[in-house]
């Protein structure tokens, strides 16, 4: 038998999924810029990255 009755929320309750999606969004338009900033990178100038692991403490991390 229903009386009708509903426990109240606490606030802010409705707003989190949409919270969640918002943040879903934000974190992956932010991974994809990034992701383009490093092929428009690594498309003009390959040499870029070139001196990134020189200074790396393991000899494969250097070579390879």
């Amino acid at each position: 038998m229903s009386t009708g009755y509903a426990p109240p929320r606490p606030r802010g309750a409705a707003a989190g999924p949409r919270r969640a999606s918002v943040a879903r969004t934000v974190v992956g338009s932010f991974y994809l810029l990034t992701g383009g900033v490093h092929l428009g990178i690594a498309a003009a100038n390959p040499a870029f990255y070139r001196p990134f692991a020189d200074r790396a403490l393991l000899p494969f991390v250097r070579d390879g």
